[in-house]
């Protein structure tokens, strides 16, 4: 017979039961985030302004005990805000699962990042509705296509009775009408990408599996230059047409 056993919740990454936010909630009403953010930023400058054998570091426990939050809710909602001061790099966790403020190679790091981030997203043009754009026609076999614009992280897509006479790489105006709807990947032409594999999406952006990029649909004003000007092939007559 096996004896029974007092099995506890595993505390997840942000320090309380699994999913378990009625925990955290009340304390974060009644001590603000931002205050214990504040308390714990203030004891690592003091302990690194110490110089002492801790070189700056405390466990969490520590932390805790030393700021008055060891027990009970008060220890997991405590958790909680460390754990978010980490996410955001205000606060460095080394290979012991010590904390400490960030160092000065630490923080240019952050920095350095997130400017790369605001640049790229500053350089990446959005389209808008009632506008028209010059690109590069992709055609798919299924009988719709792409156009192409240089600086624009998204493609205009271009349905079937769109097309008309144009050829893959011709150069267009299209525009995208003021009532258009953002289409997403999956719902073009039945759910299929640029590639017409239903649910995969071959195009720039480097998107991962299962995100549904907003895609604008628009409607051709123009055919500014063709790629090819010769094409070579049999005429057949069908019908009392050649095809």
């Amino acid at each position: 017979m096996s004896r029974p056993t007092d099995r506890k919740k595993k505390p997840n990454r942000r320090g309380g039961p699994l999913g378990d936010m009625t925990r955290i909630a009340p304390f974060l009403m009644r001590k603000g985030e931002e205050t214990v953010a504040a308390e714990i930023l203030t004891y690592l400058q003091t302990l690194a302004d110490n110089g002492d054998s801790s070189g700056g570091r405390a466990s969490s426990r520590d932390l805790a005990a030393a700021l008055g939050y060891a027990e009970g809710d008060d220890l997991v909602g405590f958790w909680h805000v460390l754990h978010n001061l980490h996410d955001k790099n205000e606060v460095s966790k080394d290979e012991a699962r010590n904390y400490s403020l960030p160092t000065d190679d630490e923080r240019a790091l952050t920095v350095a990042l997130s400017e790369a981030k605001a640049q790229k997203a500053a350089a990446m043009l959005t389209f808008k509705f009632g506008e028209t754009y010059t690109g590069t026609l992709t055609a798919n076999a299924g009988g719709y296509g792409f156009l192409r614009v240089e600086g624009h992280d998204q493609d205009i897509f271009l349905p079937n009775d769109q097309l008309g006479e144009t050829l893959d790489g011709d150069t267009l105006e299209v525009r995208i009408p003021p009532k258009s709807n953002p289409r997403g990947s999956d719902n073009d032409s039945g759910g299929r990408g640029r590639n017409g594999r239903n649910g995969r999406d071959s195009g720039r952006g480097g998107r991962s599996a299962g995100a549904k990029p907003e895609r604008f649909e628009g409607e051709i004003v123009s055919l500014i230059a063709r790629r090819r000007t010769e094409i070579v092939g049999t005429l057949e007559r069908r019908n009392r047409e050649f095809v």
